[in-house]
C-alpha cells in the first residue's frame, strides 16, 4: 500500500516539484528549506486538495509525504553537488 501510494503521490505533486526546482536558484539555502516545509505543510494540512479523496490515513498519508520530500531533498543534493564530484 504504501509503495502504491507513493507512487501517486510522486505524480501528483511532480508540478510542485518543478515550481520549487524554478525558485530554488533565487533564493538561498535556508530560504529554500523553509519554502519546501511551507509547501509540505500545505499538503498535510489540506490532502485532499492536493492528493485528491483517495488516499490512506493521515498518518500514512504524512508518512509517504516525509518520504516522498526526502526522496526529492537527496536528489536535488546529488544533482547539486554528488554529480560535480570527481570519481
Amino acid at each position: 500500500m504504501f509503495k502504491k501510494y507513493k507512487m501517486k503521490f510522486r505524480y501528483l505533486l511532480r508540478p510542485f516539484f518543478i515550481m520549487i526546482n524554478g525558485k530554488r536558484k533565487a533564493m538561498n539555502h535556508d530560504e529554500w528549506t523553509s519554502y519546501l516545509q511551507q509547501i509540505k505543510k500545505d499538503i498535510l494540512c489540506n490532502p485532499e486538495e492536493f492528493l485528491g479523496p483517495d488516499r490512506p490515513d493521515q498518518r500514512l498519508t504524512e508518512n509517504i509525504i516525509d518520504d516522498v520530500f526526502q526522496e526529492y531533498i537527496k536528489e536535488r543534493e546529488y544533482l547539486e553537488h554528488g554529480s560535480h564530484k570527481a570519481h
